[in-house]
């Protein structure tokens, strides 16, 4: 018999991997060629918002990194885990110019504890290193997905 240990490793294992395989299949938005900006702008600072630009904005210690703080942020919502929910919901942010992160909203939402969840998690990381574009720091929309999976 696997003891809550266990299938919390399991559950975050789960994630990580989850996590990987959508980020290798993360430009949900990055359509069209060269930076587009976005009639969108930040409500904090008034600025162009960009879907695409030269160098992306990147998670302090990078894409691993990411993972690393999704896995140890992440707390399966117990109700959740009761009613067996799991899925994968888009969240979409932005990363100002200075890196820190605003206005984030669910995309594709699966059930409204696990949505909270994400949202929570995305609006308490770090300051990101801010996507440029001909040298210049912009802000740019970024769309993480984070899958919720139990065993």
């Amino acid at each position: 018999m696997k003891t809550q240990i266990e299938f919390r490793r399991i559950a975050n294992v789960k994630i990580m991997v989850g996590m990987l395989l959508a980020a290798s299949l993360f430009p949900v938005f990055a359509f069209g060629q060269g930076a587009q900006p976005k009639s969108q702008k930040s409500e904090q600072t008034q600025e162009k918002v960009y879907d695409k630009v030269d160098q992306m904005p990147e998670f302090p210690g990078g894409q691993s990194e990411l993972v690393n703080f999704m896995l140890k942020s992440i707390s399966y919502p117990t109700e959740a885990k009761k009613k067996g929910t799991q899925g994968k919901v888009f969240v979409r942010f932005i990363v100002g110019k200075d890196g820190a992160i605003s206005g984030a909203e669910i995309l594709r939402a699966v059930d409204p504890l696990l949505d909270a969840e994400a949202l929570r998690v995305v609006n308490s990381m770090p300051k990101w290193t801010p996507g440029k574009e001909k040298g210049k720091d912009v802000a740019i929309q970024y769309v993480l997905p984070i899958n919720f999976a139990l065993k």
